[in-house]
Formats: structure tokens, sequence, C-alpha cells
């Protein structure tokens, strides 16, 4: 139930800032901890800010309320950061 509150948040933050598109949230420390990236780009530098933490997800969350989880995406990128 904590989880649907925080998606429902987290989309309506999206909408009313006017973000465009999409935006990434990473899940780490066990759940305990989320940080948000508004491009691919900015996800690929929260990897290698994250790389000694054990990341647990990687959601899209699109404009419209649709949340993708893309964690299996991700996984291997951050074995390769240095």
């Amino acid at each position: 139930m904590l989880k649907k509150i925080c998606n429902f948040l987290a989309t309506r933050i999206i909408k009313k800032r006017g973000i465009c598109g999409m935006r990434y949230e990473i899940t780490y420390y066990q759940g305990k901890c989320v940080n948000y990236a508004n491009s691919r780009v900015d996800l690929l530098k929260w990897l290698k800010v994250l790389k000694d933490e054990e990341i647990n997800d990687i959601k899209k969350i699109y404009r419209d309320g649709r949340i993708v989880s893309v964690y299996c995406k991700y996984k291997n990128k951050k074995r390769k950061v240095k």
C-alpha cells in the first residue's frame, strides 16, 4: 500500500512540475532510499554515484502515470561502471 502511495505521489509531482516524457526512480539500500533522474543521462550518472550500493529497482515513470520496471536493462551497466 505504501509503495502505491509513493508511486502516486511521484507521478503527481512529475505532472505538477511539468517534466516532459518520463522520469526514473532508483530504489536502493534495501528499498529505504530513493533517487530520481530526469533523463537517461542523469540515470547513468546516478548509477556511477551509487556504484557501491546495492540497487533494488529502477523504474520508468511516464507522465501519464504508467510505471515500468527497467532494472534488468541497467543491471549490467552498473557492473561495468568504473
